[in-house]
């Protein structure tokens, strides 16, 4: 479910039927992350943590929305990826925080110390990070997919002209082709014509700016 900027005045965070729609998503991210990290001592508490990962990504939505409304914010362009980035890093905050604790478990009269591996946690870490961003690189491709047309084919040229295109396509080029985008197609010479060429400088930083914006709404809600 993508919930674009134009629909926010039909789907008010204020109100229970968007949160009926959000919930399952909600849910349905936190118990991905938290039993993906599979984090020691976690273990037994799953469902708490899932809870309480629902209620905090709320939270912070809401109040970045209620910072939109107030005109201190900009708008929010997607719901989707939004809730994925405030979930996620949310999850990664208390991961990195509880791997660094040690649940003490009694085994009759003998406690043991049951310890985190750290090398086997940064590698976890990094796969779900690099899953993480294959999400995000997904959620954009189609947000760019809707941009204006004229936008949409400079910023497309650009990426295409940036990148190398092997067998196997990068993160990014797969996510463009789930958006029926194949980059390699957009490669080609920029325009001989100065005033043509001008003509896509600007097109291309208008493309670019909204690229901006919607990370930028990410990471606002990310740190709130």
């Amino acid at each position: 479910m993508v919930i674009a900027a134009s629909n926010l005045q039909i789907y008010n965070l204020h109100s229970e039927a968007i949160w009926q729609e959000l919930y399952p998503l909600l849910r349905s991210l936190a118990k991905r992350f938290v039993y993906s990290f599979d984090v020691t001592c976690w273990h037994g508490q799953e469902e708490d943590l899932v809870e309480d990962i629902v209620q905090e990504t709320a939270l912070r939505l809401l109040g970045y929305a209620e910072r939109v409304e107030h005109g201190e914010a900009g708008p929010i362009q997607a719901l989707e990826p939004m809730i994925w980035a405030i979930a996620y890093r949310y999850c990664i905050d208390r991961r990195r925080r509880d791997r660094r604790l040690m649940r003490i478990t009694t085994d009759g009269n003998s406690p043991e110390f049951d310890t985190i591996n750290n090398d086997q946690v940064d590698l976890s870490e990094v796969a779900i990070e690099q899953a993480y961003y294959e999400e995000i690189f997904t959620l954009l491709a189609s947000e760019i997919a809707q941009f204006p047309y004229k936008q949409r084919r400079a910023l497309l040229i650009d990426l295409s002209n940036r990148m190398c295109f092997d067998d196997q396509p990068s993160s990014l080029q797969a996510a463009f082709i789930k958006a029926n985008i194949r980059l390699q197609e957009y490669r080609q010479p920029l325009p001989a014509d100065h005033r043509e060429r001008s003509r896509h400088s600007a097109l291309l930083h208008e493309a670019y700016k909204r690229v901006a914006h919607l990370f930028s709404c990410l990471h606002e809600c990310t740190v709130a």
